[in-house]
């Protein structure tokens, strides 16, 4: 077949992040013994594994145009071996998208078809609304309430939450928490109020709607295109080239302070690791952008665009 437009995949597909983590057989919150049998054909490798010991997962992200990413995982007996399945795909990789193989229709019936083509929730986004509980202190890494939280609501709230959400009372003390302090475009609001609704409602089409503004605003793309935008609206003024210019070389230098601080990148968190970077510049130019709004752009500009996208992921990659 000819390979034209109307022929050819879209979207680029690249390998946009990894992050390997340690796990410990049948500790609290990790995987059971049965995990391995049951949820993991093919892992005939980590069959020796037995309770206390370590194992070692492999988290890749591919990213496709600016903001759907699919994750997967691969797991391990040791780091080192994490490690060199990561090296053999490393950051930037593209990945070639070709057709589908699917049954015959007719084989598989009438309902099968419409949830074989039914678009699945993005891979990862639970990981990241997990991510942005954690950023905004509502919850820890395992979806528990924190301690400010629980203190706010009271015990005895607490309690009708159990009564009333069963299991998934901890999804509506979370949302509680995030409609009476933050922001509704919060990442942390909005994936409280996605994920309350898909878990706990029936409201799906609501529940779609947070899910992606979450994504856009959690992968940089509506960040992109507001500046994208501003800079359009600028285009025509005075000096318009020139504070494009002066702007491409704030970023070149944000991104060299970022990368000066790639070495402390397991010691520190990512928005640690910015704030300092922005800190370290101020130092060095006195014109640096104070305003968090102003330095929310061009941090989204350094995931976004591609002269700084693989660099500034490479960073965090490292301390993975």
């Amino acid at each position: 077949m000819t390979d034209n437009k109307w022929t050819r995949a879209n979207r680029l597909t690249r390998i946009s992040h990894h992050r390997i983590h340690e796990y410990v057989v049948d500790e609290t919150l990790h995987p059971a013994r049965g995990f391995f049998d049951e949820l993991l054909p093919g892992s005939e490798h980590l069959a020796h594994l037995k309770a206390g010991d370590s194992y070692w997962s492999l988290r890749t992200t591919k990213t496709t145009g600016l903001d759907s990413n699919a994750v997967s995982f691969a797991y391990f007996a040791s780091r080192q071996e994490a490690e060199e399945a990561a090296r053999i795909t490393p950051i930037g990789t593209e990945v070639a998208e070709t057709a589908g193989s699917y049954p015959r229709f007719k084989e598989i019936g009438a309902d099968e078809v419409e949830r074989l083509i039914s678009v699945d929730m993005p891979d990862g986004i639970f990981m990241g609304i997990y991510e942005a509980f954690e950023g905004a202190g509502v919850a820890g890494a395992d979806c528990q309430i924190s301690r400010k939280v629980h203190d706010r609501l009271g015990a005895e709230h607490i309690d009708w939450m159990k009564e009333t959400y069963g299991n998934n009372w901890n999804l509506a003390a979370i949302l509680e928490y995030c409609l009476n302090h933050f922001p509704a475009s919060l990442l942390a609001t909005l994936g409280a109020r996605a994920i309350f609704l898909m878990v706990c409602s029936d409201r799906s089409f609501s529940e779609g709607y947070l899910f992606r503004q979450f994504e856009a605003i959690f992968h940089g793309s509506e960040g992109l295109a507001q500046a994208a935008d501003s800079t359009r609206k600028k285009a025509g003024e005075g000096g318009g080239r020139h504070s494009n210019a002066k702007r491409q070389e704030r970023l070149e230098a944000l991104m060299t302070e970022i990368e000066k601080l790639s070495g402390i990148v397991g010691q520190m968190s990512e928005e640690r690791i910015l704030a300092q970077a922005w800190d370290n510049l101020k130092r060095a130019r006195p014109d640096t952008p104070a305003t968090p709004s102003i330095r929310f752009k061009y941090e989204v500009d350094l995931r976004s665009l591609d002269a700084f996208a693989a660099r500034y992921r490479a960073v965090f990659a490292e301390g993975a």
